[in-house]
């Protein structure tokens, strides 16, 4: 996001609520982007607004341990049971649709590494 906001007149933010377990990430959105701005006051004029999309039906479709009580394993497949199907490509096809209607074009995701499965 800071990548963004050097570069962009103008940045959004925005976050999914599939019924994951970590929901406590979503809670924090809205202190951090409050933190960010008061530590970096010229980003604090570019930074629009943050959307929350409600896709919870992507986690009563997951089964995974990632929106369910389950315990972590490895499935049959290799996969750990935190690996929900098509997650990505669903966040950016929502992010997609909403740029467009909000007249922006350009996507930029924040992916972590270090959850990858597989």
């Amino acid at each position: 996001m800071a990548w963004a906001l050097e570069r962009f007149a103008r940045v959004e933010t925005i976050g999914f609520d599939y019924g994951q377990r970590h929901a406590v990430e979503l809670q924090c959105r809205p202190r951090l982007l409050s933190a960010l701005c008061a530590a970096f006051r010229h980003w604090d004029e570019k930074l629009g607004e943050d959307h929350v999309v409600d896709l919870t039906a992507l986690g009563r479709l997951s089964e995974t341990a990632l929106t369910q009580a389950k315990a972590i394993a490895y499935e049959r497949n290799g996969l750990p049971n935190t690996f929900v199907p098509g997650r990505n490509l669903l966040f950016f096809t929502h992010a997609a649709a909403l740029a467009y209607r909000r007249g922006h074009s350009v996507l930029m995701g924040g992916m972590c590494e270090t959850v990858y499965s597989g």
